[in-house]
């Protein structure tokens, strides 16, 4: 938990074991960790070792978080962020940031981090999101 500018934000920083959609690491971050967070400005980032759109993703996002790649509208099917150092051996994109959509928030940029010598067998990733100072009438994002 931090605040910036007197506005308080949950930061997640996670990596997870592959996941399920009704066991293991993703499945208790959706159903027993993130609902006791109190703030709606909350961020989860890391490796998630799981790919948008399998179940254990659509299980989190289920619980009411948005991956900035949609924002950003990034197709994520042609891309990976694991195996930098052995590219051949990629896994796609298991490396995400999600934000809660109850705060309104957006991201308005990011991407993934293309080195030319890898530092870490994961790309790294970054995002840019918006939140609005106000939560009250705030609407979930489509």
């Amino acid at each position: 938990m931090t605040q910036i500018d007197g506005v308080s934000f949950a930061f997640y920083s996670l990596h997870i074991c592959k996941s399920g959609a009704s066991d293991g690491h993703a499945h208790s971050l959706a159903t027993k960790v993130l609902p006791q967070e109190t703030t709606e400005r909350t961020i989860v980032v890391g490796d998630y070792n799981n790919n948008i759109g399998d179940a254990a993703m659509n299980t989190i996002e289920i619980a009411g978080f948005r991956p900035t790649w949609k924002d950003l509208q990034i197709d994520v099917s042609k891309e990976f962020t694991y195996n930098a150092q052995n590219p051949e051996k990629n896994h796609g994109v298991i490396d995400h940031i999600l934000y809660h959509t109850l705060a309104g928030a957006k991201a308005t940029d990011g991407g993934l981090i293309e080195l030319e010598t890898p530092l870490s067998d994961h790309k790294p990733i970054w995002a840019q999101i918006v939140f609005p100072r106000d939560l009250e009438g705030v609407q979930e994002p489509q």
